[in-house]
């Protein structure tokens, strides 16, 4: 049996472990998205599968009451990268905009290593699960006229790619239809992936964009045209960037000021609190952005 020096000694071994453990959680940034995995969710009306593979899917919420509800496509982050995240950590501001009388399509797709993933797979997956809005519009009495986009992290880049196509859909996509959009939230996620190259591998722990591109933007400039959407300004679509750590107040000002010029109306809502933080609805800062979809969509 182990002597009392040598229980005392495992015990507090153990505590510096959990300590240590628990100061590493916090430093990765992943202890505030730990947290939404524990809130209450609204049970979906339907998971729906916008493609074969096991990824292809989404959760559709939609409001009590007769309709036509507007909709939000809601798109997690991750860092494009498998196994970061999916639409579990969405799911609980998802349920919010569902209790404020919209309809969300809260939507998971394949990202570098999974198969399929990567360019041009994980983008095709995008626009794959925002068509796919239409088959069952009619059914749930969705109001296509009324459509926003709501992204975090990556999910904000994708936010903002999808109301770039709002117009019209383009190569290599073009075969894959598009989707209207009143209004697009680009949430602490960069507008434009080229130039996260070489901060993503400190944001994300190793490198993100030219694995995900299939090569730098001098070889794939087309690539990088295709997905870079203040380069198919004016989108036609109101936008909202939240910066917070991610995404650079500066950054996000640049963007909106080229949105104004081209024509199209943006909004820069700074934010002083974590990465994950504003995705929790108790919270003020999760507060002041369904405000302004609500206000958007023109729900009360």
């Amino acid at each position: 049996m182990p002597s009392r020096r040598a229980i005392l000694i495992s015990l507090a071994v153990a505590a510096v472990a959990l300590v240590l453990g628990a100061v590493l959680f916090v430093l990765s940034g992943r202890a505030p998205g730990f947290t939404l995995l524990h809130l209450p969710v609204r049970t979906p009306v339907a998971v729906e599968h916008y493609g074969p593979a096991p990824l292809q899917i989404g959760e559709l919420r939609v409001p009590d009451g007769k309709g036509p509800f507007p909709l939000a496509i809601v798109i997690h982050g991750g860092c494009y990268l498998a196994g970061y995240e999916d639409l579990r950590f969405t799911a609980p501001l998802a349920s919010s905009l569902t209790a404020r009388g919209i309809a969300t399509w809260n939507i998971d797709y394949r990202a570098l290593g999974d198969p399929g993933g990567g360019w041009p797979g994980t983008f095709a997956d995008l626009a794959n699960a925002t068509a796919y809005v239409r088959k069952f519009a009619g059914r749930y009495r969705l109001d296509l006229d009324r459509v926003a986009i709501v992204g975090h992290s990556a999910g904000a880049h994708a936010a903002l790619w999808l109301a770039s196509r709002s117009r019209g859909a383009r190569a290599p996509f073009a075969d894959i239809p598009t989707l209207p959009v009143r209004y697009a939230v680009a949430i602490d996620g960069p507008p434009d992936l080229a130039k996260m190259i070489g901060t993503d591998e400190r944001i994300c722990e190793r490198p993100v964009v030219v694995p995900l591109m299939g090569g730098t933007p001098a070889s794939h400039p087309e690539r990088y045209l295709e997905i870079t959407p203040a380069r198919h300004l004016p989108l036609g679509v109101a936008q909202l960037l939240v910066p917070t750590q991610v995404l650079r107040l500066d950054t996000a000002i640049a963007y909106r000021d080229a949105a104004g010029a081209s024509g199209d109306r943006a909004e820069v809502l700074p934010l002083r609190m974590g990465h994950f933080d504003m995705l929790d609805p108790r919270g003020a800062g999760w507060k002041s952005i369904e405000d302004r979809i609500a206000a958007a969509l023109a729900v009360p």
